[in-house]
């Protein structure tokens, strides 16, 4: 129900529960931005919350992560701009949240329970809403059952309003018409390219000049900072071997796998039903079940034909009365009853429900291959072995996790688990992945807030590994002979940029008057025609400069493809009426895209006319 606010809204107005199931909210590690006595101010007379923040906080993190990958975490963006961020995500939600409640389209509370009750991980094993799982789901999220049912309120009114924009967005033909106008547009441009790569690599530089470089540029050969760590790793594995496993224990767990097979078994039935209200008397139907079942018996009317012929259940009519499995308690209970004294293939007698009666045919057995003791003693020996070491694991963990709580150091951990530290050299981040494998949280161990002393608790699929920050190397000239080969390669750039900016002196006269000056080598002259603002050859931050300007204008530009240009714009040609028309249908999916971006865009002006913004303390603060 969510998507379509997800896909409408962009940047800082959007306001979404991510996921809903998920529970999208992100505490800021040792660094909290207030607590939740403090007061947040507001915006468009709307209280700012504390779940707001968090809202916010997870909202900023995911868009991170989108383009910096999974193990970006908050930490790592810089605190100024960090408060920036969170206030505009904030003031993107409370506009929405404003729009809605002030145009009569904010949801009920009751609304917002009834879709929370259909979300699929708040229910047990029999698929039904929990009141215990959503108070756990919730309050491990760190908030309270009310205070997430405000949320998904919320989120539900922004749909609301999205929707009602969405419904109201019409199309004029004269719209569609002149934007594949613009994109049909070709142009024509002259331009010199110059290889940024292949000019720096033909430089020359000496020894000499890269020395000079380095002594008036020392910034520049910063080392990377370094961090050494002590560590213990406990795995299930180094457990293992002083774990035994009795007979007794695996022939317990070989009844319960008995026992759990004959459970699983499942019956297939089909039925033929009849109404009770469609007969003067239960009699009446009962004595037509009990014909039918004879005939069916003495071989005069197949199954099929009599529920095709009889049956009021018109859900099952057309696959002939099939009703699927059950493994004991699909069916109502009269049908689970009466197929224990059934044989496969057998029929029941007449079963009376309160407003149905029925005769029910047994046609299909599923059932689990029963192995074994002999055959299945290995596996349940490994299989007990497992769960003994994962509680131990556990229980181990939690122990380890009390005591960094009460200020324990790394030496009583060791002791605790049985097992030395290991330490590893000073290392970059970069490099972190390479000690401690299958660790996705690295930047946590290099972010500001963890310094020396600090503990880290990193589970693992197969255990755990404590983590200690000893020392931070920080950064530090390099010594010139370990850095000469990057002195000489920034040499050669500075070089290459002198030669640029010569051709910026005369490029305009290259290209405007045809001039035979010679480029040097790595710049290159050439002609393109007809190209369109969809074209490939060109990189799209020229395209853009390219069909922004007028015929007859020139610019050059650093392209992000590693290249300068310099581009004089030639001359234009329109596409015609009949090339328009034959093109509609072409890009009819990309302008609905392109007309719902730009609808976004009103939208969210609109919605930022007579913005009245009150937010404070949300300046980080240690806690």
């Amino acid at each position: 129900m969510l998507e379509k606010l997800r896909n409408f809204l962009s940047g800082n107005t959007l306001f979404v529960v991510v996921g809903l199931l998920a529970i999208p909210f992100v505490f800021l590690g040792n660094s909290t931005v207030g607590s939740i006595f403090t007061n947040y101010g507001t915006v468009n007379g709307l209280e700012v919350t504390q779940t707001d923040i968090q809202s916010a906080s997870g909202q900023i993190e995911r868009q991170y992560q989108s383009i910096f990958g999974d193990e970006f975490t908050i930490d790592q963006i810089d605190a100024e701009q960090f408060v920036r961020l969170l206030e505009n995500q904030i003031i993107g939600q409370k506009i929405i949240q404003s729009a809605a409640r002030s145009n009569g389209l904010e949801i009920s509370v009751d609304d917002a329970k009834k879709e929370i009750i259909k979300f699929d991980d708040f229910k047990d094993q029999d698929n039904k809403f929990s009141e215990a799982i959503f108070e756990a789901t919730i309050r491990g999220a760190g908030l309270l059952p009310e205070e997430y049912i405000d949320l998904v309120q919320n989120s539900l009114s922004a749909n609301n309003i999205i929707d009602t924009v969405n419904n109201a967005n019409i199309i004029i033909d004269q719209e569609r018409i002149d934007f594949i106008r613009a994109m049909e547009t070709k142009r024509d441009i002259k331009f010199i390219k110059a290889d940024l790569n292949e000019i720096s690599d033909r430089q020359d530089a000496s020894l000499i000049e890269a020395e000079e470089y380095y002594n008036n540029n020392q910034l520049v050969f910063l080392s990377e900072e370094k961090r050494q760590f002590k560590f213990i790793e406990l795995k299930q594995s180094t457990l293992q071997s002083d774990i035994q496993i009795n007979d007794a224990d695996i022939l317990a767990s070989y009844k319960d796998y008995a026992a759990q097979s004959k459970e699983n078994i499942q019956k297939r039935i089909s039925h033929i039903m009849l109404e009770k209200e469609n007969f003067d008397d239960v009699d009446q139907a009962v004595s037509i079940l009990k014909e039918t079942k004879s005939k069916i018996l003495a071989g005069e009317l197949s199954f099929d034909k009599a529920v095709e012929s009889l049956s009021q259940d018109d859900a099952s009519i057309d696959v002939f009365g099939d009703l699927g499995f059950s493994s004991g308690d699909a069916f109502p209970e009269e049908f689970e009853l009466a197929l224990l004294e059934m044989e496969l293939g057998s029929i029941s007698n007449v079963i009376e429900l309160e407003d149905t009666i029925h005769i029910i045919k047994f046609t299909e057995l599923l059932s689990d291959e029963l192995l074994s003791y002999e055959e299945m003693i290995d596996s349940l020996r490994k299989e007990l072995l497992d769960l003994e070491t994962a509680d131990r694991v556990d229980e181990l963990l939690t122990n380890v996790e009390d005591q960094i709580l009460s200020g324990s150091s790394l030496a009583n951990l060791e002791l605790i688990l049985s097992s030395p530290s290991q330490i590893t050299d000073p290392i970059e981040q970069a490099t972190l992945q390479e000690v401690f494998d299958g660790f996705d949280n690295i930047s946590a161990l290099y972010s500001n807030n963890f310094q020396p002393g600090d503990i880290e608790v990193v589970e693992q699929d197969d255990g755990f590994i404590v983590i200690e920050l000893t020392e931070i190397i920080n950064p530090q000239i390099e010594l010139f002979e370990n850095v000469v080969e990057k002195a000489l390669a920034e040499v050669r750039t500075t070089k290459s940029l002198v030669e640029l900016n010569k051709v910026d002196e005369y490029a305009e006269s290259v290209l405007k008057n045809d001039s035979d000056q010679s480029l040097p080598i790595g710049f290159n002259a050439d002609t393109f025609k007809e190209i369109t603002r969809n074209s490939s050859i060109v990189s799209s931050d020229v395209l853009e400069q390219v069909f922004s300007l007028q015929v007859g204008e020139y610019f050059n530009i650093s392209s992000f493809d590693g290249s300068k240009y310099w581009v004089l714009i030639l001359e234009e040609n329109e596409p015609s009426e009949f090339d328009i028309n034959e093109k509609i249908d072409l890009y009819g999916e990309y302008f609905e895209q392109f007309n719902s971006q730009r609808n976004s865009l009103l939208f969210d002006q609109k919605l930022r006319e007579n913005l009245k913004v009150n937010i404070k303390n949300l300046s980080p603060t240690e806690s």
